[in-house]
């Protein structure tokens, strides 16, 4: 697990983890944001300073990228088992198509800005 990280400007992140090695808590030069879980260890809730900064829903269907990197890495980047579908701030929206095997195939990124990304994805056979 991933503890501190020292960069070499001087700075230094330090993360904390839960029970279930999910990152619970990330602080860098006096600033602390914590983290809230589901069930399935999906981050639900993001904080600054005690105030809430994001709120996240998932669907039931299978993440493809939980298994791309280092199991700590994707803890970091706040990927969780689930496809994030919503985020609380209005923002954002992602779109998954699915198929036979409930894979993402296809997703639909959408800012509130009308900036659209579709992205397909392929799996070995």
């Amino acid at each position: 697990m991933i503890v501190s990280e020292i960069y070499s400007n001087g700075n230094i992140t330090n993360y904390s983890y839960n029970s279930e090695n999910l990152l619970t808590s990330l602080e860098s030069g006096g600033d602390v944001l914590t983290f809230n879980y589901d069930n399935d260890g999906n981050l639900i809730e993001k904080f600054f300073d005690s105030q809430i900064i994001d709120s996240f829903e998932y669907d039931g269907k299978i993440n493809p990228f939980i298994l791309l990197g280092p199991e700590n890495y994707n803890k970091i980047i706040f990927e969780g088992k689930h496809n994030m579908t919503y985020r609380m701030d209005g923002e954002r929206n992602i779109v998954y198509e699915y198929n036979s095997e409930d894979l993402p195939i296809k997703s639909t990124y959408t800012d509130i800005g009308g900036f659209v990304q579709v992205r397909e994805y392929f799996y070995e056979n």
